[in-house]
């Protein structure tokens, strides 16, 4: 029984371990997926509104108080 035991260890541990850098790698991932979606969103308004250069309180995007530079 201690055998078996033994080699479950020896077997599911290192899975069981592993799982920690997977939580923080979806994490990450996570992090990147909203800001690159943050991103699309706000070059999205800015090229609605017509801007072509940089643009001060891009009224379209968020409370208005954003900034572009000038490829927006």
């Amino acid at each position: 029984m201690i055998i078996i035991l033994g080699i479950l260890s020896v077997v599911a541990l290192p899975k069981f371990m592993n799982l920690g850098q997977d939580a923080h790698d979806s994490a990450a991932k996570g992090a990147f997926g909203a800001f690159s979606s943050g991103v699309s969103l706000y070059h999205s308004c800015w090229a609605a509104s017509g801007a072509t250069a940089r643009v001060e309180d891009l009224a379209c995007y968020g409370d208005g108080t954003v900034d572009s530079s000038k490829t927006g």
